[in-house]
């Protein structure tokens, strides 16, 4: 079923779907308002000017460009065992306030990050510090959700993973599309909007396990819930 809703997803985006905010490629072609580049030309283009950001000699930009995403390779896991950790020494409690810490961390990083972009070492160095953190957050997002609905596991699951796509998304269009924040203040409103955003796991309640400052309910049971 899943797979048979992903087909006509797709069909009706290539039916009904724009290539761009303006209209599609070919009417804007058409009119003149769109130039068309060959991919290589494209390809070539960007070679060419893979140092726009860092002003640095492409030894190290090719360094500095793989750092945030080289964090995948262990910090999401990291985030886990935390969550685990922190479940093993004080229940599902330790997991909220694991993930709430966590994030939390992360926002304030981002929120430093934009304030030091005077000189590339310190932005580079809160970039990895962030990346660290936004996978750890990840790691202990997803250490709570098989605990949330044994039921509707698989619908809670894509709910939380498409999030973060959500979230690019609408953190894009607010700071970053437009001129009317520079990038560096985008990057720490970003960071204030995930400080406030992790409020929400403040109020979060297992009735048989509680919360981050409130008990279990009595009486109320894993088999209930």
């Amino acid at each position: 079923m899943a797979g048979w809703l992903a087909v006509q997803v797709g069909v009706l985006c290539l039916l009904f779907a724009k290539d761009l905010p303006d209209g599609q490629f070919k009417d804007l072609e058409k009119k003149g308002d769109l130039k068309t580049t060959s991919a290589s030309t494209l390809f070539a283009m960007d070679m060419s000017n893979n140092r726009m950001w860092f002003r640095t000699s492409t030894r190290y930009c090719w360094v500095i460009g793989s750092l945030y995403g080289m964090m995948n390779l262990f910090a999401r896991s990291l985030g886990g065992v935390a969550s685990d950790w922190a479940a093993f020494k004080f229940g599902m409690r330790g997991r909220l306030w694991s993930l709430w810490i966590l994030q939390t961390a992360e926002g304030f990083i981002s929120v430093v990050m934009g304030r030091v972009h005077n000189n590339l070492g310190m932005p580079i160095f809160f970039m990895v510090v962030f990346s660290l953190f936004v996978q750890m957050s990840e790691g202990a997002s997803f250490g709570s959700v098989p605990f949330l609905s044994k039921r509707t596991l698989g619908v809670c699951s894509g709910f939380i993973g498409a999030g973060g796509n959500a979230g690019g998304a609408i953190m894009m269009t607010a700071f970053f599309k437009s001129d009317k924040y520079e990038t560096y203040d985008g990057i720490s409103l970003m960071g204030v909007c995930i400080i406030a955003c992790t409020l929400v796991v403040v109020t979060i309640h297992f009735p048989q396990w509680g919360s981050m400052f409130f008990p279990a309910n009595e009486h109320a049971t894993e088999q209930d819930y």
